[in-house]
């Protein structure tokens, strides 16, 4: 059996759709419908790096020193090397038939048109189109197959037929014709028509107006260019001024032409400069009131302020001398005196010392607008103490400090407690047949609440005021008076919150006497 042509050739590497090859730098590369191919001998690989465009259908080679220039099927061209891939971006979706590289310029047949391509090799990948040509610049038409370039002359060849053009040619030099649809340079705007500015442009040229690109800006507020495929512009909201709208035009031979319109954008009343000024001195006007009204308000918290410390004061003296009240007084020193008459002279002195101690508190206390619970402790055992000697043992009484309370860091507010003691004793006690007792309880609520309960088992509120309204014409002794006034200068000091209440045991069947409750609430700023 005779061998055939086929058993003598080598088959090196079997594959569908290889149809363009070209040698670059010594190697053999391949393009065809699954991308690029080297033959790197003795074997036939296919082009991988990383990069997809390794992968385009290949349509054209032209390999040059320093590249391999790569004709795709819709992706334009890229620029293949040993150390990598470089994609000519503004050739992206063509479909390259042909190239041809002339003076630092690359020419591509495509889909579209014939262009050429700057070479910029400090940024290949921005290599900028710098001229094209369509139909419309006498190709037969857009779909080109092939070219070629002899000096100025291009040769463009497409299904129809060949077409010859002189790209060097003055008619491919015109700038674009483009006018506004305005007879005025100038336009006015007013009232509703501000916000509704609508400019038509257009261009001389009813053969290239497919290739015509257009922008636009508004100075002084615009600097940058923006493109634009519309050729009606609307605006709205332009701030009052003189505008200029400048639209340019851009052929596919980068001829441009620029044309300006002027936008006399006029202002609303309240826009015009004495208007502002107006505005201007009406807030000046309302910032004075204003700071008159906060001067106004923070004059009166001062003097409210001064009122209520003066009335402190005030309250304070009242406080003593309601503590220090002759009634007290006079019958302190009849005790003293009784025991010294009696010859007890023990009883008188230690009564004598601690009257003195108590007198020495009041005034020592008084100057204070709080106290320690361990000072009003002190104070209200020193007073109780004393009239349990005036009473010679009838009284009894109890102080309970709850142990979650520091005594030696809360405060309580100075001259309260002492009073309501005093009420319990000569107006609960006294008049009672047989002995009597007063509880003091201070009960923790929370870090700054505490609950004051001071009880007596004494003849009650009801039975105290029969008894004392035929004396005086009002039940409220003037320790009583004090307090509620001191009560209510405490609210108004917002520094604390006050709850007071009283209740006569023997209406609710809770027993005999009379129990107040009095809540501390210390707020801090």
């Amino acid at each position: 059996m005779k061998p055939t042509l086929k058993n003598k050739l080598e088959v090196v590497y079997e594959n569908i759709g290889l149809s363009k090859s070209t040698v670059f730098k010594n190697k053999v590369f391949f393009g065809g419908s699954d991308g690029l191919h080297k033959l790197n001998n003795p074997t036939f690989l296919k082009e991988k790096k990383g990069n997809s465009l390794l992968t385009v259908p290949v349509s054209y080679f032209l390999s040059s020193k320093e590249y391999l220039f790569v004709g795709t099927d819709g992706r334009g061209v890229y620029l293949y090397t040993e150390n990598g891939v470089i994609h000519l971006k503004n050739t992206d979706g063509f479909s390259v038939q042909k190239i041809i590289k002339k003076e630092g310029h690359l020419w591509i047949a495509t889909q579209k048109g014939v262009h050429q391509i700057s070479i910029n090799y400090d940024d290949v990948i921005n290599s900028k189109i710098t001229n094209s040509f369509y139909d419309a610049d006498g190709l037969l038409q857009n779909n080109i197959n092939d070219i070629h370039l002899k000096k100025d002359t291009l040769f463009a060849a497409s299904d129809i037929g060949l077409a010859k053009l002189n790209v060097d040619s003055s008619i491919y030099k015109n700038q674009p014709k483009l006018y506004f649809k305005s007879k005025k340079d100038t336009l006015s705007y007013k009232n509703v028509a501000r916000d509704n500015i609508s400019i038509t442009f257009a261009l001389q040229d009813y053969n290239n107006q497919e290739y015509t690109t257009y922008q636009y800006r508004i100075l002084p507020t615009q600097r940058q260019w923006t493109s634009t495929s519309a050729k009606t512009l609307n605006f709205s909201n332009l701030s009052p001024n003189l505008h200029t709208l400048q639209v340019k035009a851009i052929d596919q031979h980068f001829n441009q032409s620029i044309k300006n319109i002027y936008l006399n954008v006029l202002p609303a009343w309240w826009q015009t400069i004495l208007s502002k000024i107006g505005f201007g001195i009406l807030a000046l006007l309302l910032f004075w009131l204003f700071i008159l009204l906060i001067k106004n308000r923070i004059q009166k918290k001062i003097a409210a302020k001064s009122e209520v410390e003066k009335k402190m004061a005030g309250l304070e003296l009242q406080a003593l001398r309601s503590q220090m009240n002759p009634h007290f007084v006079h019958n302190s020193l009849n005790a003293i005196q009784y025991f010294i008459q009696r010859n007890e002279v023990e009883l008188s002195e230690d009564y004598l010392i601690k009257f003195s101690k108590l007198v020495r508190l009041f005034f020592e206390y008084s100057r204070k607008q709080t106290l320690t619970i361990e000072e009003e402790v002190t104070l209200l055992e020193n007073y109780l103490q004393i009239e349990k000697l005036r009473f010679e043992d009838k009284l009894s009484y109890m102080i309970n400090v709850d142990e979650k309370i520091d005594k030696e860091e809360m405060q309580i507010p100075s001259m309260l407690l002492q009073p309501i003691l005093e009420n319990a004793v000569n107006h609960g006690l006294f008049h009672k047949n047989g002995n009597g007792l007063v509880t003091v309880v201070f009960k923790f609520i929370d870090i700054n609440t505490y609950k004051v309960t001071i009880k007596d088992d004494g003849i009650g509120l009801e039975k105290a005021k029969e008894f004392h309204k035929n004396s005086v014409k009002n039940y409220q002794s003037s320790s009583t008076i004090v307090l509620q006034e001191r009560l209510s200068l405490l609210e108004k000091s917002k520094n604390w919150e006050v709850v007071y209440s009283i209740e006569d045991l023997s209406e609710n069947n809770r027993g005999e006497g009379t129990e107040v409750n009095i809540s501390f609430k210390q707020k801090y700023r």
